[in-house]
């Protein structure tokens, strides 16, 4: 395993960059976290700044299928989104 010496997050920061999305896979300290620029620096939120309704722990379940069919994996996130962070369609006007 490797890493890179470039500063990816102090680019992003010097570029204005307003949010990264970082997932880490390791055994143990795995996960998603949002990444929000503030006061020039990063800081790990648990909801995305651009989607506020989402949290990392909704998402990671759906991360964690990786491996598995994409279209199927998408269609249940997808499905997932409309029954609990959309709001229910407006009933019919008569």
């Amino acid at each position: 395993m490797t890493r890179s010496s470039v500063n990816r997050m102090g680019i992003y920061a010097a570029l204005g960059v307003p949010e990264v999305w970082r997932l880490r896979v390791s055994e143990g300290a795995g996960g998603l976290s949002f990444n929000v620029l503030a006061s020039g620096a990063y800081q790990a939120q648990s909801h995305s700044l651009a989607f506020p309704l989402l949290a990392s722990a909704d998402v990671e379940p759906f991360l964690a299928r990786q491996g598995q069919d994409e279209t199927t994996i998408v269609r249940q996130f997808r499905d997932w989104v409309r029954q609990s962070l959309l709001p229910p369609p407006a009933a019919p006007q008569p």
